[in-house]
């Protein structure tokens, strides 16, 4: 039997070509004819706009159209939205939620904390996202705690993001509680969120749709 010496170059091919191979093999996270999980996307809140920078935009008004008005033209929105943790840190809770889309249809999450921007005349498309919560306590009482908007337009590519069905996106977002009596601590107190949309006139600062309220899971509050 003739031995044939291997020289370093083929060598250094060889344990390449495998290496490149593991790799390949190693990136195949998802079963066989199944697509990998996509990767669940953050959404910071937390960080306030810049009211020097921004314009104090109001909220618009209402369409009220004759007996029946904007409030019977109430839409699903394709969401479920999960409470993840609410921690107490200074004066401020500090919440972790997952919004997951449940529907059949990709949805455009409205993004940008840019409102004025989004809202200007002449934009299209322009939607407004809510996020706001209810504290309760064992004894009953019940404050109702800051609202956090986001908003989108069509005119503006950045302010929204795609949500295909099943994804998700992680939102993160703070409530001051200086207006709460007495504080929270030493109390049991639970959480629950709620999500709205806006979609407002092409033509007009009014508001054309409202959706359904999406509710969150009910949570204790971590000290």
């Amino acid at each position: 039997m003739r031995i044939v010496p291997v020289t370093e170059r083929a060598l250094t091919f060889v344990l390449g070509a495998s290496m490149s191979l593991s790799a390949c093999l190693g990136q195949s996270a998802a079963p066989h004819g199944q697509e990998p999980a996509p990767a669940i996307r953050v959404l910071d809140l937390r960080q306030r706009p810049d009211s020097s920078a921004e314009e104090v935009v109001p909220a618009p008004g209402a369409v009220i159209g004759g007996a029946t008005g904007e409030s019977s033209r109430l839409y699903s929105l394709p969401l479920s939205a999960k409470i993840k943790s609410a921690k107490l840190v200074g004066g401020r809770i500090e919440i972790r939620m997952l919004l997951a889309n449940v529907g059949k249809a990709t949805y455009s999450l409205p993004v940008s904390r840019k409102i004025a921007r989004v809202r200007s005349a002449g934009n299209q498309g322009r939607r407004t996202f809510l996020i706001s919560i209810n504290l309760m306590d064992r004894s009953g009482s019940k404050w109702e705690e800051g609202i956090v908007d986001t908003g989108s337009s069509t005119s503006i590519p950045d302010s929204a993001w795609e949500m295909h069905p099943g994804a998700a996106v992680l939102v993160r977002f703070d409530v001051d509680l200086s207006l709460v009596p007495g504080g929270l601590r030493g109390r049991e107190v639970l959480l629950k969120a709620f999500c709205e949309e806006w979609e407002l006139e092409n033509a007009r600062y009014r508001i054309e749709k409202r959706s359904e309220t999406v509710s969150s899971d009910q949570v204790p509050i971590e000290f």
